[in-house]
């Protein structure tokens, strides 16, 4: 018989975090395939990234600007807040936490 899997709360806490990020990006997108597609992915890839309540940063760029399209934005800092995304982007960019926004500084 094999162990109980141990589950980290503070992973958890970041999935669910993640996972509800994504599910804005299927709203705003319409659905799980449209949100696939705007990275050259499939909707299995993207089901299997909300489940996993994380998407692969090089595909950040990509839903930020199809969700910027619709004109509901939501920034690659929402989708993977542990990737230095200052460092990547042409612009510096303030993410301010406690208000959930991202302003150009």
């Amino acid at each position: 018989m094999s162990k109980p899997k141990l589950i980290n709360p503070e992973a958890e806490v970041l999935r669910v975090r993640n996972r509800a990020v994504l599910l804005r990006v299927v709203n705003v997108l319409g659905s799980q395939a449209a949100a696939g597609a705007a990275c050259g992915k499939t909707q299995g890839h993207f089901s299997h990234w909300l489940k996993a309540g994380m998407v692969p940063a090089e595909h950040c760029p990509a839903l930020e600007g199809a969700t910027r399209a619709k004109g509901q934005v939501v920034y690659c800092e929402e989708m993977r807040p542990d990737v230095p995304w200052r460092h990547v982007r042409d612009w510096p960019l303030t993410w301010c936490a406690n208000e959930g926004t991202c302003a150009h500084a």
